[in-house]
């Protein structure tokens, strides 16, 4: 019975730990902002700047970009200005102080070393 017990413990646990694993992950990730704050100037993906930074509104987008850094957004990027953020967006200093989603990503990004 001991080794029931034992390998039925073992197999609980295991599939416990699979589950932490899969669902995990999905709980913690950060949802991106649906809309924009009103009356703030944002910055647009088709725009002049937009394009010129190939900048895309959700960072996993952007993973074929060759610039792209595994784990890099606007929100962790020295130009998003996080004093001045407001309902998921902040101005962009790169972006001519529109507002980017804090999902966000472009090509100029740069790690915040405030950033965690």
């Amino acid at each position: 019975m001991n080794n029931m017990t034992s390998r039925r413990g073992f197999f609980s646990k295991a599939m416990l730990s699979l589950a932490t694993l899969i669902i995990a992950p999905r709980i913690l990730a950060k949802e991106c902002p649906k809309a924009a704050p009103e009356g703030v100037k944002v910055l647009e993906v088709d725009s002049a700047v937009g394009k010129r930074l190939q900048y895309v509104v959700d960072a996993s987008t952007a993973k074929t970009n060759a610039k792209f850094v595994e784990g890099s957004n606007c929100e962790n990027c020295q130009f998003y200005q996080v004093a001045r953020a407001k309902d998921g967006y902040a101005p962009c200093t790169m972006g001519g102080m529109a507002f980017v989603t804090a999902c966000g990503w472009c090509n100029l990004w740069k790690k915040n070393p405030k950033a965690a």
